[in-house]
């Protein structure tokens, strides 16, 4: 179990933050270790219906990757169970491109940064075109 049950959030509310997380996404110029941190924890959150597809990585081992600077192998642990099967690898081939849900789309560049966004992008993106099933 991720979180305990009076620890989740309901699904309005956890859908409306993780329409934040992806509204803040291209406009914020922070490092993505903000927004991964923030993503990860949000999952945790996540409704019980929703709880097979989230997570396995243990708040310490995914505190260690951040400490680590290995952000792409955070962002892995919670996005490969929603299908995204190693994004990074995808991204880092096609420098010109990067992942937005099951599309590419050319950005000219591709820093970590970007494909970090880009992959929590389409992860939040995967949730919330399924709003309605998980309700």
């Amino acid at each position: 179990m991720l979180g305990r049950e009076n620890d989740r959030l309901d699904a309005a509310t956890w859908f409306a933050q993780l329409s934040r997380l992806v509204e803040a996404l291209p406009k914020d110029d922070a490092w993505p270790e903000r927004h991964i941190r923030r993503a990860y924890y949000l999952q945790r959150l996540a409704p019980q219906a929703l709880e097979p597809m989230m997570a396995i990585a243990t708040e310490d081992e995914f505190e260690a990757m951040l400490e680590q600077g290995d952000y792409e192998n955070a962002v892995a642990q919670f996005t490969s169970q929603v299908g995204l099967r190693k994004p990074f690898e995808d991204c880092a081939s096609t420098p010109d491109h990067k992942v937005h849900g099951d599309l590419a789309t050319s950005t000219g560049s591709s820093s970590e940064a970007e494909r970090i966004r880009a992959v929590l992008e389409a992860w939040a993106s995967s949730f919330l075109r399924s709003q309605p099933l998980a309700q």
